[in-house]
């Protein structure tokens, strides 16, 4: 809590709360919570930030302001901080305010997956492929009997729908006619 402090208003002392207003903001509450994941051994998420060697960048490390600078005020309370590549830390060029449900579409794969490419799964002895576009909405793409074909069909998805910049592509420099 911040602390007390005297002041003089129309020769009349009262006390007032000295308050910091951008240490109130849900940017900074952000802000203190990527350091913690990324920093933090006792923090719950370390083993899946900074155990996995994802960092701050040196520009936001220790600067608030120069956080704030590059990414600017949530758009809206429903906006979260996405990293664009979950491989990569946070950086401007990395990070980006989306909505939950677009930020819940751009995840790592998940250790227990059952397929080695994002996008697709086993279904009764063969591969489904989906996709979620920028609203959240998701979209079933096919059934094929072979996984590499499942994963080629999210990849040219994807790109028809120009949505590279949310989803990992499976197959990088591939054409999808």
């Amino acid at each position: 809590m911040a602390e007390a402090k005297e002041v003089e208003v129309d020769s009349t002392i009262k006390r007032v709360k000295k308050i910091l207003p951008k240490f109130k903001t849900t940017e900074y509450f952000t802000w203190g919570a990527i350091k913690q994941r990324c920093y933090n051994p006792n923090h719950q998420k370390f083993e899946e930030y900074g155990g996995r060697g994802i960092t701050v960048c040196k520009r936001w490390k220790d600067s608030f302001e120069n956080f704030l600078e590059d990414m600017g005020k949530k758009p809206t309370p429903k906006h979260t901080l996405d990293r664009i590549d979950n491989s990569k830390g946070y950086s401007p060029k990395n990070c980006r305010w989306v909505t939950r449900s677009i930020q819940g579409s751009n995840r790592r794969k998940f250790k227990k997956s059952k397929s080695k490419y994002h996008g697709v799964y086993p279904n009764q002895g063969k591969f489904q492929c989906q996709y979620r576009d920028r609203s959240g909405k998701r979209f079933h793409i096919g059934t094929f009997e072979k996984e590499e074909d499942a994963a080629k069909a999210y990849d040219k998805k994807i790109v028809e729908n120009n949505l590279q910049d949310l989803k990992p592509l499976n197959f990088s420099g591939g054409t999808y006619v």
